[in-house]
């Protein structure tokens, strides 16, 4: 953790390495959690998306993602999930390795897991209308709306997504 701390990821990705090798049957997945969890975001913070398509570079970003998805699949706890799960979509956006189908599965896990929490909606509802699919977008922000009527985020998330469909309408409706 020391090494994480002073930004020596390299080091750090080493020794937390070191630690997921070790026998999982004597670790609680609450040790293990974390370890994967910092592994992978080591490996994330050593990737630079300048350097991409140079075999070491992305090596370090399919580290990261598979350690993400380690974490994520552990369960043990609920935050560290949310948090690897943040990452993995993160990811797989536009200044890595820019792949929207793979965060879709993803932003979907991530709302069964919390509901209720608008921004899956709106990072889900944002993947669909930048591929043109205007009707998946508007129904997940729609679904973000059912779960916190009372945000005004919400609506003012919704009346922008309007706006940029030309739905002058609908936006007004949205921002009153």
């Amino acid at each position: 953790n020391g090494l994480y701390q002073q930004s020596d990821f390299k080091g750090a990705a080493a020794k937390y390495e070191e630690v997921v090798s070790l026998d999982q049957d004597t670790l609680s997945k609450f040790l293990l959690t974390p370890a994967y969890f910092f592994l992978a975001n080591s490996y994330d913070n050593l990737y630079r998306s300048a350097k991409a398509g140079d075999p070491v570079n992305d090596g370090y970003m399919a580290k990261a993602v598979g350690y993400y998805e380690k974490d994520a699949e552990l369960d043990a706890d609920p935050k560290m999930k949310k948090l690897s799960l943040q990452y993995l979509v993160a990811a797989y956006g536009p200044d890595k390795l820019n792949d929207p189908t793979k965060q879709e599965p993803i932003l979907e896990k991530m709302i069964q897991v919390e509901p209720t929490d608008p921004a899956n909606y709106f990072y889900l509802a944002n993947i669909y209308e930048s591929n043109g699919d205007y009707e998946k977008a508007e129904a997940q922000f729609l679904k973000a709306k059912e779960m916190k009527p009372n945000e005004s985020t919400v609506y003012t998330t919704l009346a922008a997504f309007y706006d940029r469909q030309g739905e002058f309408e609908k936006t007004i409706n949205a921002l009153n």
